[in-house]
């Protein structure tokens, strides 16, 4: 799809970066999504913001997971949606604790200076920003947060402009439709649609893990056997 994985260049520092999702690019509404899979460092975090906010429109959707540490339990743990809730703008928002003892993950998103979307399951979850956490009314002390609880198209309102999908829902469905007629499912992501792609990332991080046996040819003929050859078998081509 032409709106994923776009190159762009910093005049200032030459640096090349990959913009997950980009629409509008060129105009007044580009938007840039970034969609976080993996861990990601402060430092990273704010080099992206830095970058891609002085022309775009940033979100950032965090996928909550447990494969390689325990950040979906923790996430569990800590989801309170009936001690202390506040209605701002006609949403809810409750106030939680982070329950892991490392507060480092739940303050790296809180200070972030893009808004900040949680894929948690088959949930969206808004993490409040410094600027909605302050028009809540209390100020959050180390480990506390707040979130609002959004429906998939509550989430595709909040980060795009009505002339620019995000991502083309035509496009989308006609790539779905083309798997489903060779009997491929859907990889992009776990329910079956292209706005994230965490299943993706997952894949190739298994990929790159797998055992090194052969250089080479060798090597690439081993790939091809494992991966290319069933795909070319089942596609006929």
């Amino acid at each position: 799809m032409s709106c994923l994985k776009i190159a762009l260049r910093d005049s200032a520092t030459g640096e090349l970066h990959r913009a997950d999702v980009l629409v509008g690019r060129g105009t007044p509404r580009a938007t840039v999504l970034e969609l976080q899979h993996s861990s990601i460092s402060e430092d990273e975090r704010i080099a992206r913001e830095t970058f891609y906010r002085r022309e775009h429109r940033m979100f950032w959707l965090v996928h909550i997971h447990s494969e390689s540490l325990f950040l979906g339990t923790y996430f569990s743990m800590s989801l309170d949606f009936s001690s202390r809730v506040t209605i701002l703008d006609d949403k809810q928002f409750a106030f939680m604790r982070w329950m892991e003892p490392s507060k480092q993950f739940i303050e790296k998103w809180k200070r972030a200076t893009a808004h900040v979307f949680f894929s948690a399951g088959p949930h969206i979850f808004y993490l409040a920003s410094p600027g909605v956490a302050a028009r809540l009314g209390a100020p959050l002390r180390r480990g506390e947060f707040a979130l609002c609880a959004l429906s998939r198209d509550d989430f595709l309102r909040a980060v795009r402009w009505n002339d620019a999908p995000l991502p083309n829902a035509s496009l989308a469905l006609k790539f779905q439709q083309l798997l489903k007629s060779h009997n491929i499912a859907c990889s992009m992501s776990r329910r079956g649609d292209c706005c994230d792609n965490a299943a993706m990332e997952s894949f190739f991080s298994t990929w790159q893990d797998l055992p090194n046996q052969g250089t080479g040819q060798n090597r690439c003929l081993q790939l091809h056997r494992a991966f290319l050859h069933p795909v070319q078998k089942t596609l006929k081509v």
